[in-house]
């Protein structure tokens, strides 16, 4: 489910990221892409949004963690 929301958002469904977002947050109070454990899932998203930076690509997000702090802004 963590996955689901990079995911979400690249694909250009930022309200249903955002949604899923508020939803895990809810049932996990505190949950963050630095957490050792998720990590493990999201660290290939990293991998490929660095790739498509060091390929030119400013307009993707840097990493997860840029991710979930840009959909804890928006109102799902």
């Amino acid at each position: 489910m963590t996955t689901a929301v990079p995911l979400l958002y690249i694909l250009g469904k930022q309200a249903e990221a955002a949604r899923l977002l508020d939803e895990m947050q809810q049932t996990f109070p505190g949950i963050s892409p630095q957490n050792p454990l998720l990590y493990v899932t999201l660290k290939p998203i990293d991998d490929i949004l660095a790739r498509q930076r060091e390929l030119g690509d400013e307009s993707a997000p840097a990493n997860v963690r840029e991710i979930f702090q840009l959909l804890s802004k928006t109102e799902p």
